[in-house]
């Protein structure tokens, strides 16, 4: 708001831009190893889901029903797990983006969402998948299937790479991923 002095505003918002452009340029501090590794052997032990075993058992059973009737060919359940931890979340994303880096990383902080007093909303994602991108009248899907941690070097990449590529249940998939994507594509381009 300018309160009918748009100079001062003007050397105010020139001051603020150049306070947020000295945080930006400076370095952010090394995460320790020791933070954002987990000490505990039974990580599922701490987890919570967001549904019992028997709903997700349920799904699972629904899921297969639709793909013997054919009326699906793939699906990707999913549950919400969740566990407490004293871990800043940013240095989660941080320790994210070091194990797993992603052109298709996230950090959305809700902080104080609405005014409802209630917790911030913090959601953090990686994905190594690019979905669809349009760019000059021209669509392109990438999609991914396999799962492989990444090696400690170059060679052990190739070599898990290779294994992805050797595998049929992996291709199979990866096939049925390409079909499944000129489908959706063909419906609209």
């Amino acid at each position: 708001h300018v309160n009918g002095d748009v100079e001062a505003a003007y050397v105010e918002a020139i001051q603020r831009i150049e306070r947020i452009s000295e945080r930006l340029l400076r370095p952010l501090p090394a995460i320790p190893r020791r933070r954002w590794r987990s000490d505990n052997k039974n990580l599922a032990e701490t987890l919570t889901s967001n549904m019992p075993q028997s709903r997700y058992e349920e799904m699972v059973r629904q899921a297969k029903e639709y793909i013997a009737a054919g009326d699906i060919f793939q699906v990707v359940l999913s549950q919400r797990l969740s566990r407490e931890t004293e871990a800043e979340p940013f240095t989660i994303y941080r320790a994210l983006r070091m194990l797993n880096p992603s052109p298709y990383m996230y950090f959305l902080d809700f902080e104080g969402v609405a005014g409802n007093g209630k917790e911030p909303i913090r959601v953090i994602g990686s994905s190594p998948e690019m979905h669809v991108r349009l760019e000059e009248g021209i669509a392109y899907l990438h999609p991914i299937a396999g799962t492989r941690w990444r090696g400690a070097t170059p060679e052990e990449d190739e070599q898990l790479a290779e294994d992805l590529l050797a595998d049929p249940k992996e291709r199979a998939e990866h096939v049925m991923l390409v079909d499944l994507g000129r489908n959706d594509l063909g419906r609209v381009c």
